[in-house]
């Protein structure tokens, strides 16, 4: 992958697909998609060296010491990251072209009337984050805006398709304005009670940061989303899309968990502003157990420890 720097936002494009999925959707629908993928899977498990590598080492790292001893079972669990995120593009793609979400199940362990004034979510390049929201906005949202913070200039093909999401109830707040212009637009949002939702485990180059250990290694993450939830008094919700199946009908489980309800005093004094560093352990706790539990959908196709954003800022 070519890792690309925004004015506001550094992403890391995915490799080319979506036009290809988008073609074979035409042809034969996610099904001839489904049989296919696997092949065409290896070819880009094959060649991305660097990505192959870090998905890799992603799992040795989470893997238990004595239980991730030799090259293949790593290296076969990556090709099944490759997959199951192949699966999820054509699942996204299908969708936006169709409108037909596939089977999908909303856990929720909190009361949803904690978001009636507005709400920050947190997602992460770990399941299908996409179709995560757009089940939330046609489910669960009962005429709450949704907005999604978005790099409009990382993949200029799925942003194409991804502008469907205004008719799910779904607005995208452009990131690549620069972070004046997002963070303007985020406080309206939020001024207006509705729910503006951030992937947690990208951010601008020029945030603050703070060190969390995620699997027992120092990480760099960004603090924006837990300083806006903090500075504004909005719950925070952590919010996750996982595909417990390998076929295009296999149920989606789309789980809600609230990190903090807004008023829970968290600062060193009573009545204080919650410490955003606070609210960041507890994300990374809730993102380490989910990862724990279901590390084949993680989609972050970079060395994550040693680079959150491929740019060197964590380990060496």
């Amino acid at each position: 992958m070519n890792h690309m720097h925004s004015e506001g936002v550094v992403v890391t494009p995915e490799r080319p697909g979506a036009r290809l999925i988008s073609l074979f959707l035409r042809w034969g629908g996610p099904q001839m998609c489904y049989l296919g993928a696997p092949f065409v899977v290896l070819l880009y498990f094959l060649t991305g060296h660097k990505e192959r590598r870090a998905v890799a080492n992603f799992h040795r790292t989470i893997v238990p010491m004595g239980r991730a001893k030799g090259l293949l079972q790593p290296l076969f669990l990556a090709y099944v990251n490759f997959l199951r995120f192949a699966f999820s593009m054509i699942d996204r793609l299908f969708a936006l072209r169709h409108g037909r979400v596939p089977p999908m199940r909303l856990e929720t362990a909190f009361d949803l009337h904690l978001l009636d004034n507005g709400a920050v979510f947190l997602g992460a390049h770990f399941g299908d984050w996409a179709l995560c929201g757009q089940v939330f906005s046609k489910g669960a949202s009962e005429g709450r805006r949704i907005n999604v913070v978005m790099d409009l200039g990382a993949n200029p093909a799925f942003t194409a398709q991804a502008g469907n999401l205004a008719e799910m109830g779904a607005k995208v707040i452009d990131a690549s304005r620069g972070t004046v212009g997002l963070l303007l637009d985020v406080k309206q949002a939020l001024d207006n009670r509705e729910i503006v939702c951030f992937l947690a485990d990208r951010g601008p180059r020029e945030a603050r940061n703070a060190c969390v250990p995620f699997f027992g290694r120092d990480a760099d993450w960004h603090l924006g989303p837990f300083e806006i939830a903090a500075r504004f008094g909005k719950p925070l919700v952590g919010f996750f899309c996982i595909k417990e199946g390998l076929t295009p009908s296999s149920l989606h489980v789309v789980s809600l968990e609230a990190l903090w309800d807004g008023r829970e005093p968290l600062g060193a004094t009573p009545g204080a502003r919650p410490e955003p560093e606070r609210l960041l352990r507890r994300y990374v706790a809730l993102l380490e157990t989910r990862v724990a539990r279901s590390p084949t959908h993680w989609f972050n196709f970079f060395p994550f420890w040693n680079t959150i954003e491929g740019n060197g800022r964590n380990e060496s």
